[in-house]
């Protein structure tokens, strides 16, 4: 499963979503702001209401402007949205906990320092002088 990202993907739902809906509408042309997903690939989502109750869901399929969704995932509920409720892609704390746990290649930047860091192991760096140092990295 690969997770994808996306900068400011944000709508609003462009009808109600029941408790037990699997997919959702946003307005009209804007399920583009969402990353397109092959298989296997999911975003996490956040529906919130105006009275700041939300919901974390996995969107693993987008086809326009559905989006077909896990509910209540991270320890939220299933709830109830009006239309206009906001729906945002967010990392949450279970991404990054992913990100880490998997070993997933993270870049760093330092000045103008640049390294992958892959938790575990050694990398070079190169520093503002120019010279590469090699580094352990750990968690």
């Amino acid at each position: 499963m690969a997770l994808k990202l996306a900068n400011n993907a944000i709508s609003f739902l462009s009808s109600s979503l029941g408790s037990a809906a699997t997919s959702v509408s946003v307005r009209s042309g804007e399920g583009s702001k969402f990353p397109t997903l092959g298989a296997g690939d999911f975003f996490p989502a956040t529906i919130s209401k105006p009275n700041g109750q939300f919901e974390i869901v996995n969107c693993t399929a987008r086809s326009g402007d559905v989006l077909t969704i896990e509910r209540a995932q991270e320890g939220t509920g299933a709830l109830d949205f009006d239309a206009n409720a906001l729906i945002e892609l967010r990392l949450t704390a279970k991404t990054i906990f992913s990100i880490i746990s998997y070993n997933l290649p993270i870049l760093l930047r330092t000045g103008s320092s640049s390294v992958v860091k892959i938790l575990g192991s050694t990398v070079p760096v190169t520093n503002r002088a120019g010279s590469v140092v090699n580094v352990a990295l750990s968690s």
